[in-house]
Protein backbone atom coordinates (compact mmCIF):
# COMPACT_ATOMS: atom_id res chain seq x y z
CA UNK A 1 0.00 0.00 0.00
CA UNK A 2 1.24 3.02 -0.88
CA UNK A 3 0.05 5.47 1.82
CA UNK A 4 1.56 3.73 4.99
CA UNK A 5 4.19 3.24 6.78
CA UNK A 6 7.22 4.64 4.36
CA UNK A 7 4.90 7.15 3.60
CA UNK A 8 4.90 8.62 7.09
CA UNK A 9 8.48 8.35 7.54
CA UNK A 10 9.03 9.88 4.01
CA UNK A 11 6.91 12.68 4.69
CA UNK A 12 7.72 13.33 8.72
CA UNK A 13 11.85 12.83 7.93
CA UNK A 14 11.48 15.00 4.75
CA UNK A 15 9.51 17.36 7.09
CA UNK A 16 12.32 17.68 9.90
CA UNK A 17 14.54 17.61 7.41
CA UNK A 18 13.77 21.31 5.51
CA UNK A 19 12.91 22.66 9.15
CA UNK A 20 16.39 21.97 9.97
CA UNK A 21 17.54 23.33 6.92
CA UNK A 22 16.11 26.55 7.79
CA UNK A 23 17.59 26.38 10.98
CA UNK A 24 20.76 25.83 9.23
CA UNK A 25 20.70 28.94 7.05
CA UNK A 26 19.51 30.77 9.71
CA UNK A 27 22.83 29.78 11.23
CA UNK A 28 24.59 30.75 8.27
CA UNK A 29 23.19 34.63 7.48
CA UNK A 30 22.22 35.64 10.89
CA UNK A 31 25.06 34.22 13.13
CA UNK A 32 28.83 35.80 13.51
CA UNK A 33 29.85 38.27 16.27
CA UNK A 34 27.52 40.76 17.35
CA UNK A 35 28.91 44.78 18.72
CA UNK A 36 28.91 45.07 22.12
CA UNK A 37 25.05 46.46 23.21
CA UNK A 38 25.24 49.21 25.85
CA UNK A 39 21.37 48.00 27.22
CA UNK A 40 22.20 49.42 30.48
CA UNK A 41 18.21 49.78 30.55
CA UNK A 42 16.30 46.49 31.36
CA UNK A 43 13.29 47.16 29.40
CA UNK A 44 15.76 47.26 26.17
CA UNK A 45 16.44 43.51 27.01
CA UNK A 46 12.37 42.94 28.11
CA UNK A 47 11.50 44.58 24.32
CA UNK A 48 14.04 41.84 22.72
CA UNK A 49 13.09 38.94 24.43
CA UNK A 50 9.84 39.25 24.03
CA UNK A 51 8.29 42.78 22.12
CA UNK A 52 6.02 45.25 23.93
CA UNK A 53 3.92 42.34 26.21
CA UNK A 54 6.79 41.56 27.66
CA UNK A 55 8.43 45.45 28.40
CA UNK A 56 4.70 46.17 29.67
CA UNK A 57 4.49 43.10 31.90
CA UNK A 58 8.06 43.88 33.48
CA UNK A 59 7.44 47.58 34.21
CA UNK A 60 4.06 46.88 35.73
CA UNK A 61 5.87 44.70 37.98
CA UNK A 62 8.27 46.95 38.78
CA UNK A 63 6.27 49.61 39.28
CA UNK A 64 4.29 47.48 41.89
CA UNK A 65 7.08 46.76 43.93
CA UNK A 66 8.64 50.36 43.86
CA UNK A 67 4.69 51.35 45.04
CA UNK A 68 3.80 53.44 42.34
CA UNK A 69 0.66 51.39 41.51
CA UNK A 70 -1.48 48.99 43.07
CA UNK A 71 -2.26 45.53 42.53
CA UNK A 72 -5.66 44.27 42.93
CA UNK A 73 -6.87 40.79 41.86
CA UNK A 74 -6.02 41.53 38.19
CA UNK A 75 -6.27 44.98 38.09
CA UNK A 76 -3.73 47.72 38.88
CA UNK A 77 -4.04 51.48 39.86
CA UNK A 78 -1.66 54.05 39.52
CA UNK A 79 -1.02 55.61 43.44
CA UNK A 80 -1.56 59.25 44.12
CA UNK A 81 2.06 60.85 42.78
CA UNK A 82 3.13 58.32 40.79
CA UNK A 83 3.60 60.23 37.49
CA UNK A 84 5.99 62.83 39.21
CA UNK A 85 8.01 59.86 40.56
CA UNK A 86 9.41 58.25 37.41
CA UNK A 87 11.34 59.20 34.62
CA UNK A 88 11.59 56.57 32.02
CA UNK A 89 9.16 57.08 28.91
CA UNK A 90 7.23 53.72 29.42
CA UNK A 91 7.35 53.79 33.01
CA UNK A 92 5.39 57.42 32.97
CA UNK A 93 2.98 56.19 29.97
CA UNK A 94 2.29 52.97 32.03
CA UNK A 95 1.68 54.90 35.05
CA UNK A 96 -0.82 57.17 33.34
CA UNK A 97 -2.58 54.05 31.68
CA UNK A 98 -3.72 52.97 34.94
CA UNK A 99 -4.96 56.61 36.61
CA UNK A 100 -8.16 54.67 36.67
CA UNK A 101 -8.24 51.46 37.53
CA UNK A 102 -7.94 48.77 34.55
CA UNK A 103 -7.47 45.65 34.03
CA UNK A 104 -3.43 44.49 33.81
CA UNK A 105 -3.37 43.08 30.65
CA UNK A 106 -5.25 46.05 29.02
CA UNK A 107 -1.84 48.39 28.50
CA UNK A 108 -0.36 45.49 25.99
CA UNK A 109 -2.66 46.87 23.27
CA UNK A 110 -1.87 51.10 23.99
CA UNK A 111 -0.14 52.42 21.11
CA UNK A 112 1.05 55.10 22.41
CA UNK A 113 3.02 52.47 24.65
CA UNK A 114 4.05 50.82 21.41
CA UNK A 115 5.68 53.54 20.27
CA UNK A 116 7.46 54.24 23.06
CA UNK A 117 8.69 50.44 22.79
CA UNK A 118 9.26 50.69 19.34
CA UNK A 119 12.56 53.33 19.98
CA UNK A 120 14.29 50.42 20.87
CA UNK A 121 13.81 48.46 17.10
CA UNK A 122 17.13 50.67 16.22
CA UNK A 123 19.42 49.77 18.66
CA UNK A 124 18.93 46.57 18.36
CA UNK A 125 18.92 46.27 14.82
CA UNK A 126 21.90 47.99 14.69
CA UNK A 127 23.77 45.48 17.10
CA UNK A 128 22.07 42.46 14.73
CA UNK A 129 19.70 41.11 17.46
CA UNK A 130 16.67 41.72 15.54
CA UNK A 131 16.65 40.52 11.74
CA UNK A 132 16.77 43.43 8.86
CA UNK A 133 14.09 43.99 6.73
CA UNK A 134 16.69 41.96 3.88
CA UNK A 135 16.98 39.54 6.49
CA UNK A 136 13.18 38.94 6.72
CA UNK A 137 12.59 38.64 3.09
CA UNK A 138 15.45 35.98 3.40
CA UNK A 139 13.65 34.26 5.16
CA UNK A 140 10.57 34.66 3.81
CA UNK A 141 12.21 33.19 0.49
CA UNK A 142 13.88 30.33 1.91
CA UNK A 143 10.65 29.41 3.45
CA UNK A 144 8.45 29.61 0.30
CA UNK A 145 10.87 27.44 -1.34
CA UNK A 146 11.06 24.85 1.14
CA UNK A 147 7.36 25.02 1.40
CA UNK A 148 7.40 24.85 -2.56
CA UNK A 149 9.42 21.83 -2.26
CA UNK A 150 7.57 19.99 0.42
CA UNK A 151 3.86 20.91 -1.17
CA UNK A 152 5.12 19.78 -4.91
CA UNK A 153 6.26 16.90 -3.63
CA UNK A 154 3.16 16.36 -1.79
CA UNK A 155 1.33 16.36 -5.21
CA UNK A 156 3.05 14.36 -7.17
CA UNK A 157 3.01 11.71 -4.57
CA UNK A 158 -0.88 11.89 -4.50
CA UNK A 159 -0.95 12.30 -8.45
CA UNK A 160 0.94 8.81 -8.56
CA UNK A 161 -1.02 7.42 -5.80
CA UNK A 162 -4.49 8.16 -7.56
CA UNK A 163 -2.87 6.85 -11.27
CA UNK A 164 -2.48 3.92 -9.26
CA UNK A 165 -5.97 3.56 -8.20
CA UNK A 166 -5.17 4.18 -4.65
CA UNK A 167 -7.46 6.73 -2.94
CA UNK A 168 -6.56 6.02 0.61
CA UNK A 169 -4.73 9.38 0.10
CA UNK A 170 -6.41 11.34 3.52
CA UNK A 171 -3.03 10.30 5.78
CA UNK A 172 -0.98 11.70 3.12
CA UNK A 173 -3.00 14.82 2.89
CA UNK A 174 -2.92 15.28 6.54
CA UNK A 175 1.08 15.19 7.24
CA UNK A 176 1.34 17.26 4.27
CA UNK A 177 -0.55 19.84 6.03
CA UNK A 178 0.58 19.48 9.42
CA UNK A 179 3.87 19.91 7.79
CA UNK A 180 3.44 23.27 6.17
CA UNK A 181 1.89 24.79 9.21
CA UNK A 182 5.33 23.67 10.88
CA UNK A 183 7.03 25.29 8.70
CA UNK A 184 5.13 28.33 7.91
CA UNK A 185 4.85 28.81 11.74
CA UNK A 186 8.68 29.16 11.95
CA UNK A 187 9.62 32.54 12.11
CA UNK A 188 11.76 33.26 15.08
CA UNK A 189 11.42 37.05 16.35
CA UNK A 190 15.33 37.38 16.80
CA UNK A 191 18.52 37.05 14.71
CA UNK A 192 20.40 34.06 15.79
CA UNK A 193 23.04 36.96 17.04
CA UNK A 194 20.03 37.93 19.59
CA UNK A 195 19.13 34.47 20.44
CA UNK A 196 23.10 33.49 21.80
CA UNK A 197 23.06 37.22 23.07
CA UNK A 198 19.99 36.79 25.42
CA UNK A 199 21.41 33.13 26.36
CA UNK A 200 24.76 35.25 27.50
CA UNK A 201 22.38 37.54 29.73
CA UNK A 202 20.73 34.69 31.48
CA UNK A 203 24.08 32.73 31.88
CA UNK A 204 25.43 36.11 33.34
CA UNK A 205 21.99 36.40 35.82
CA UNK A 206 22.13 32.70 37.00
CA UNK A 207 23.48 34.11 40.85
CA UNK A 208 20.71 36.52 40.85
CA UNK A 209 17.66 33.64 39.69
CA UNK A 210 19.38 31.64 42.12
CA UNK A 211 19.25 33.66 45.08
CA UNK A 212 15.70 34.35 44.62
CA UNK A 213 14.48 30.64 43.88
CA UNK A 214 16.66 30.45 47.54
CA UNK A 215 15.98 33.47 49.79
CA UNK A 216 12.98 35.17 47.78
CA UNK A 217 15.09 38.35 48.63
CA UNK A 218 16.83 40.53 46.65
CA UNK A 219 18.97 43.69 47.05
CA UNK A 220 16.78 46.22 45.50
CA UNK A 221 14.53 46.29 42.17
CA UNK A 222 17.58 47.09 40.16
CA UNK A 223 18.44 43.12 41.24
CA UNK A 224 14.23 42.84 39.92
CA UNK A 225 14.70 44.62 36.88
CA UNK A 226 17.14 43.06 35.58
CA UNK A 227 15.92 39.35 36.49
CA UNK A 228 12.02 40.18 34.71
CA UNK A 229 14.25 41.50 31.91
CA UNK A 230 15.88 38.32 31.12
CA UNK A 231 14.12 35.79 32.77
CA UNK A 232 10.55 37.18 32.62
CA UNK A 233 8.05 37.46 35.13
CA UNK A 234 7.70 33.58 35.56
CA UNK A 235 11.30 33.80 37.33
CA UNK A 236 9.59 35.24 40.68
CA UNK A 237 8.49 32.96 43.32
CA UNK A 238 4.99 32.68 43.57
CA UNK A 239 4.70 32.82 47.62
CA UNK A 240 6.75 35.74 47.58
CA UNK A 241 5.29 37.67 44.54
CA UNK A 242 1.33 36.17 44.85
CA UNK A 243 -0.56 39.19 43.19
CA UNK A 244 2.45 38.73 39.34
CA UNK A 245 0.01 35.27 38.23
CA UNK A 246 -3.34 37.09 38.89
CA UNK A 247 -1.94 40.04 36.95
CA UNK A 248 -0.89 38.08 34.15
CA UNK A 249 -2.04 34.51 34.30
CA UNK A 250 -1.17 33.20 31.23
CA UNK A 251 2.51 34.48 30.98
CA UNK A 252 2.99 33.49 34.66
CA UNK A 253 2.04 29.88 33.99
CA UNK A 254 3.73 29.84 30.54
CA UNK A 255 7.54 29.05 29.94
CA UNK A 256 10.11 32.22 30.47
CA UNK A 257 11.62 30.45 27.26
CA UNK A 258 8.20 30.21 24.64
CA UNK A 259 8.29 33.96 23.84
CA UNK A 260 10.24 33.13 20.63
CA UNK A 261 11.59 29.39 20.67
CA UNK A 262 14.49 28.87 20.60
CA UNK A 263 14.63 25.49 22.59
CA UNK A 264 14.58 25.71 26.73
CA UNK A 265 15.54 29.56 26.57
CA UNK A 266 13.78 32.28 24.91
CA UNK A 267 14.41 34.64 26.86
CA UNK A 268 17.79 33.72 26.67
CA UNK A 269 21.00 33.55 28.76
CA UNK A 270 24.57 33.68 29.05
CA UNK A 271 26.41 37.35 28.70
CA UNK A 272 29.67 36.53 27.65
CA UNK A 273 32.04 39.05 27.20
CA UNK A 274 30.90 40.27 23.78
CA UNK A 275 28.11 41.71 25.70
CA UNK A 276 30.66 43.86 27.51
CA UNK A 277 30.36 46.46 29.46
CA UNK A 278 26.40 47.36 28.56
CA UNK A 279 25.04 44.30 30.09
CA UNK A 280 25.95 44.89 33.29
CA UNK A 281 25.75 48.57 33.94
CA UNK A 282 22.90 50.00 36.20
CA UNK A 283 19.41 50.19 36.46
CA UNK A 284 19.66 53.90 35.71
CA UNK A 285 16.73 55.66 33.40
CA UNK A 286 14.54 52.53 34.17
CA UNK A 287 13.77 53.28 37.52
CA UNK A 288 13.13 49.62 38.67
Amino acid sequence: MIIGGLCFFFFSTGTVLLRAALTILRRVNEGGDYPKVPLSQPYALAYLRGGVAETARTASVLLVERKLLKASDNKLQALPGAEQQVDDPIEKRIVRFFGAEQEAHSVLADIELKYQCAKFDQQLLEARLLPSESQKSRRLYLKCLILGLLLSTAAIKIVVALGRGHHNIEFLIFIAFLGTIWIAKYNPRRTLSGDQFLQGMQKLFEGLKSRIETTFKLSGTSDLAYLFAVYGITALPGLRYPYVAKLYPRAANSSPFSTDGFGSSSCGSSCGSSCGGGCGGGCGGCGS
